[in-house]
């Protein structure tokens, strides 16, 4: 089985990516005719840099691949990411990527063993989890969690980011009251 990033993601990152290069080229020519060699003009050379890397980048499709031993992640750049399919447990999407959501690959005691990028549909995902018959976790959180299925070293942490949450959450509700009187 097999799965590809979906083509509106990578033509998303063409388009903007290309607007950028665009935009940032017309600018560097104006600084450029107004200035001459200026930081400006490094600048803008720099930010057409980026556009153009975000649209040959973004633009390059990932997959994740699952054979009778392996699941395999090839990112748009970088070596591909390889586990054995007997090792996987579940796979964790997650809000709060770079560019969009992710999904985290863990093994059977819940340790992450990687990450699979944005760009991939969250339904091919959930095939992919279903194909290889594992847990796919829609919608965790901390709050969420099943801690007892958790190794214990995991549980402690998440538990300890709650206790911080919760604190954090009570001294936004007394600092309001603190300003009013």
């Amino acid at each position: 089985m097999e799965i590809r990033s979906a083509t509106w993601y990578r033509v998303m990152w063409v388009v903007l990516g290309g607007i950028l290069a665009a935009f940032a080229v017309w600018i560097t020519i104006e600084l450029y005719r107004a200035a001459g060699i200026s930081l400006y003009l490094v600048l803008g050379a720099l930010m057409t840099a980026i556009g153009l890397g975000s649209a040959l980048i973004g633009g390059r499709p990932s997959w994740v691949r699952v054979d009778d031993q392996t699941l395999s992640y090839k990112p748009p750049v970088g070596k591909p990411k390889v586990a054995a399919r007997s090792s996987v447990g579940e796979i964790v999407p997650q809000t709060g990527g770079r560019v969009g959501p992710f999904y985290t690959i863990r093994d059977k005691n819940g340790h992450k063993l990687f990450r699979i990028g944005g760009g991939c549909d969250s339904d091919d995902i959930e095939r992919v989890a279903r194909f290889i018959g594992v847990r796919f976790m829609p919608g965790q959180t901390l709050e969420t969690l099943p801690l007892e299925e958790l190794p214990p070293d995991v549980t402690s942490k998440v538990e300890q980011l709650l206790a911080e949450k919760a604190r954090d959450a009570a001294a936004e509700t007394d600092s309001p009251n603190e300003k009013s009187t």
